[in-house]
């Protein structure tokens, strides 16, 4: 019997690469693969060379289910039950390729959502304003002690496939969380493991505004 032989990504046709497009962010690479007629590793493959860009532009109207739970340290069930039975707002996928999707949390419609009151569990206090703001304040402090694992490329003035290389080896000290494909790192855990490595001016450099996010 012979084989099915499966497309690599030199052979993607125009329509292949929108449909990619189409599903990117919403469907598993599985899903994208079996749309197309090729397989999870040459998907990743693409979406490595091609993707980072079309996700960026993905994530900044949305924030997917899962970071969402993990920013809210929610289990992501709950998200879930949010938006299945009281209507949080999610960016509706394309139609036309099933239903087994990641929700994506539509940004700009939530804060109306919180405003409307509704609980976190029966184990926290229920939503109100002054709940949103202190959510915001606490975002912000933990924001303000994170730096996009990117600067580091221009802190210690390596290019960035050495960084990552470095990190998978252990050479560098591994990122802290990962919010929409970019990963962050603890300012203060990076300068202490710089000023071991690199020496205290390389450190210093850490804590430069330019970094903030």
């Amino acid at each position: 019997m012979s084989r099915i032989r499966m497309k690599n990504s030199k052979q993607f046709t125009d329509d292949d690469i929108a449909i990619i497009k189409d599903m990117l962010g919403f469907y598993s690479a599985r899903s994208i693969a079996e749309h197309i007629g090729t397989t999870e590793t040459v998907i990743g493959k693409w979406c490595k060379r091609n993707a980072q860009s079309l996700l960026d532009v993905r994530y900044a109207n949305g924030i997917p289910q899962m970071q969402l739970a993990k920013h809210w340290r929610l289990n992501h069930n709950l998200i879930r039950v949010w938006i299945e039975k009281h209507s949080m707002p999610v960016i509706k996928p394309p139609a036309g390729y099933g239903d087994n999707y990641f929700n994506i949390i539509d940004n700009a419609a939530l804060p109306a959502w919180l405003e409307k009151g509704y609980a976190l569990s029966q184990a926290i206090r229920p939503i109100t304003p002054e709940y949103i703001t202190m959510l915001k304040q606490a975002r912000e402090r933990i924001y303000s002690r994170m730096i996009p694992t990117k600067a580091i490329s221009d802190i210690i003035f390596i290019n960035m496939e050495t960084v990552y290389r470095y990190i998978r080896i252990g050479k560098m000290i591994k990122p802290n969380f990962t919010y929409a494909y970019k990963m962050y790192h603890n300012r203060i855990s990076l300068a202490l493991y710089l000023r071991q490595h690199y020496g205290t001016t390389v450190a210093n450099r850490v804590f430069d505004v330019k970094w903030s996010i």
